[in-house]
């Protein structure tokens, strides 16, 4: 039997249950975007050092200088999130007694049902910096929920992430809404497929 839960969705059997995610079209835009912003940046790099090398001056090598932070930062971010897994986030082997959590696309660690306790769940907040079209800078809000397993030795476990599904920009209290009510469906099914309950903590304001 599959469920699906917005991008998620639920593969689940008698003996085995699996998460897989699908990319959103946001998801592949914030890729694609920051890899286009790595490329201009780097033909812009291109540009100076082969029209203006005679004529090198600190302006320039400023320039330079916050055109590769941006590189790096673009392309760490694009990096990383194509690395993210997106098949078998969670599989749960009931007949095994075993939960294997794919961390990323290298890593995967394992660990017994019997020895989890309580899956945490909490709605997290920061603070970024952006500019208009009228190049104003304002302060934007973002939101994502967290989500860990805690064993019965007092270990977190972070096993993911969920982020707002919608391209356009919502309200702070409409993207807490539908981030809450996506997660509590998705964590809903989780706790019933471990047999463990589930608690939500409060978020810190920004």
């Amino acid at each position: 039997m599959k469920q699906k839960i917005g991008r998620f969705e639920f593969d689940m059997s008698d003996t085995v249950s699996i998460l897989n995610y699908n990319r959103t079209f946001k998801d592949w835009f914030d890729i694609l975007s920051s890899l286009l912003i790595v490329l201009l940046s780097s033909l812009v790099i291109v540009f100076l050092f082969l029209e203006r090398i005679e004529k090198f001056n600190w302006v320039y090598i400023c320039i330079v200088a916050l055109l590769c932070f941006i590189i790096f930062l673009k392309g760490s971010y694009a990096i990383g999130r194509l690395l993210e897994p997106s098949k078998e986030l969670i599989k749960i082997e009931k007949d095994k007694n075993l939960i294997k959590i794919q961390l990323t696309r290298f890593k995967k660690v394992t660990f017994k049902i019997s020895e989890l306790k309580l899956i945490n769940y909490h709605l997290n907040t920061d603070t970024v910096v952006h500019s208009d079209s009228d190049s104003a800078t304002l302060l934007k809000n973002r939101f994502w929920i967290e989500i860990e397993l805690m064993t019965k030795n007092r270990e977190s476990i972070k096993v993911l992430n969920i982020n707002p599904s919608h391209f356009f920009q919502k309200n702070d209290l409409e993207t807490r809404q539908e981030l809450l009510n996506r997660s509590k469906i998705l964590i809903k099914q989780l706790s019933i497929e471990l047999g463990i309950e589930s608690r939500f903590q409060q978020s810190k304001e920004p």
